[in-house]
């Protein structure tokens, strides 16, 4: 059974770019998720 990934990470600018590192490290991971924290 699948089952879904999700990540948090500080809110920043490069967290919001969708082609930034932590979106594709998040994508590398299998996840679907970026939770960010302000």
């Amino acid at each position: 059974m699948p089952f879904d990934i999700s990540a948090t990470t500080p809110m920043s600018e490069a967290a919001l770019d969708p082609d930034g590192p932590a979106q594709r490290r998040l994508a590398e991971l299998g996840g679907h998720r970026l939770i960010l924290v302000s």
